[in-house]
């Protein structure tokens, strides 16, 4: 039987495509140019529009592409009861908050409060340490100084024990003066009647002085403190920072100009602080001895960890930067009680709580340094 033609318009099925067979899934992938066929290339959009969408956060967000903010900050003394500001600085907190981050050390109290007064700086110091300046972040809540004796105490030592003694001060007015005042009153001594605090020698003149042969105890801060233990020369029989009390006893200071012309630098250096004194709540102070080595040249460095040891068991250094209201009550008491303030100002007057108030949502990572973006130009 002979083969019969096939129609001129008809295709042979075994001829036919799996596509042509299907017109409805030929049409959708006609329609639709992302269809399987073409799954590579939606994976190659996806995935570009994604980083895109990154890079965009990360401009928009992040502050390491962008050259760094110079901020001046002014110390009124070197010393290791600044190792919150020491640590953000050295572990690139301050710069990964986008700020370059300036060291000046006062040359007295009138330096800083010229400082304050005629340039957009920021001081760490006590809060008596100026005059209008005003209050925004905590660096330490417990004074600095120590109690050291000339003699080995064997026994615990009590504050009654000063009674008929001697006692190296700081001056009239200062931060340290009204600490001590305010722990004999509480310990019932009567400083000048049952115990003589000198008053009289000038700061640069103390530990000499103690040294020399005057007074059978010296309130005195760290390093000193250490030095004098490790010379064999004194011993460290009580922290009178501690006994006054938690207080807002180290602080961050801008003038009310510098507060309103530069939030965002104060905000991050407030943000690089409390890095800071979560590091501190992970490690041991004495670990950060070495980074800190070029801030006192001549100190041995045993003596430098001692003295962080010292303050990290002491608790001086706080959880937080904030300063709370209860806090700066505190502060008003001891200073009304010791007789050095008389209209104290309000807490909205002598605190700017905003800077800090964006420190709650910081959060410790270790290792920080390592991974930190490099601002350009640096």
């Amino acid at each position: 039987m002979p083969r019969r033609a096939c129609h001129p318009g008809r295709v042979r099925p075994w001829l036919q495509s799996r596509d042509s067979l299907n017109p409805g899934r030929a049409i959708h992938i006609e329609k639709n140019s992302f269809g399987e066929g073409d799954l590579p290339m939606r994976r190659i959009v996806i995935g570009g529009l994604l980083l895109a969408a990154c890079a965009l956060g990360l401009f928009l967000t992040r502050t390491w592409w962008l050259p760094p903010r110079t901020l001046t900050v002014v110390l009124a003394e070197q010393s290791p009861y600044w190792l919150p500001f020491y640590l953000a600085r050295e572990e690139g907190y301050f710069r990964r908050e986008g700020l370059d981050v300036q060291v000046v050390v006062a040359a007295g109290p009138g330096d800083l409060q010229t400082a304050l007064q005629r340039e957009p700086v920021v001081a760490l110091a006590g809060p008596d340490a100026a005059a209008g300046a005003v209050m925004f972040a905590r660096v330490a809540r417990y004074d600095p100084t120590f109690l050291v004796s000339r003699a080995r105490v064997k026994q615990p030592f009590s504050w009654s024990d000063l009674r008929g003694s001697t006692v190296v001060g700081y001056p009239p007015g200062s931060r340290e003066q009204a600490v001590l005042e305010a722990v004999l009153k509480k310990k019932g001594v009567r400083a000048q009647y049952q115990v003589t605090v000198m008053e009289n020698i000038p700061s640069f003149l103390r530990v000499p002085a103690f040294v020399a042969g005057t007074g059978q105890y010296l309130q005195v801060a760290e390093p000193d403190a250490s030095l004098l233990e490790r010379q064999n020369q004194g011993q460290v029989v009580a922290f009178s920072g501690g006994a006054a009390g938690d207080l807002p006893a180290g602080v961050a200071l801008a003038s009310p100009a510098t507060l309103r012309d530069r939030p965002q630098d104060l905000a991050a250096f407030t943000r690089g602080l409390q890095q800071a004194l979560l590091w501190l709540q992970h490690n041991p102070a004495p670990a950060a001895a070495q980074a800190l080595g070029r801030y006192f040249p001549g100190l041995d460095p045993s003596v430098l960890a001692a003295a962080l040891e010292r303050y990290q068991d002491a608790g001086v250094w706080p959880d937080s930067v904030v300063i709370a209201p209860a806090c700066y009550r505190r502060w008003v008491d001891l200073m009304t009680a010791a007789g050095e303030l008389y209209h104290a100002p309000s807490y909205g007057q002598a605190v700017d709580p905003a800077p800090a108030a964006g420190a709650a949502g910081v959060r410790y990572r270790p290792g920080y340094k390592r991974w930190t973006w490099p601002a350009i130009g640096t």
